[in-house]
């Protein structure tokens, strides 16, 4: 039987280059974590886990809805900064992840989660 391993830390300490080997991590899962990074930090994560991850990533996040007004308010109370839309998410992903399914629900806000593949890049 195989021995499983959770790590967790922080996004400053996970970012920081070279602190998980390549495709060491078997999957990851980022839970309501998006829409605390900013347009830059974004990007870096996503590359990061790309390097590490060797099977699946598994995302899950509120995203922003300007019709409804329950979301909207809710936003405002989220320490969060930066609510995206699901075709943002969706364009920060797709370059480093192949989405091989992506599902939006509601439960107050409106979720999307996805599950990813990484990318062989060169």
């Amino acid at each position: 039987m195989q021995s499983t391993r959770f790590i967790s830390g922080s996004i400053d300490h996970t970012l920081h280059p070279r602190c998980l080997r390549a495709k060491s991590v078997d999957c990851a899962l980022c839970i309501a974590l998006s829409h605390h990074l900013s347009d830059g930090q974004l990007p870096l994560l996503f590359r990061e886990l790309a390097r590490v991850v060797r099977d699946r990533l598994v995302l899950m996040d509120a995203v922003r809805d300007s019709n409804s007004k329950l979301s909207q308010l809710l936003w405002k109370c989220d320490r969060g900064k930066y609510p995206r839309s699901v075709e943002a998410l969706r364009a920060a992903l797709e370059p480093w992840f192949e989405l091989q399914q992506v599902r939006e629900f509601t439960v107050f806000h409106r979720y999307m989660m996805c599950l990813g593949k990484p990318r062989i890049r060169t």
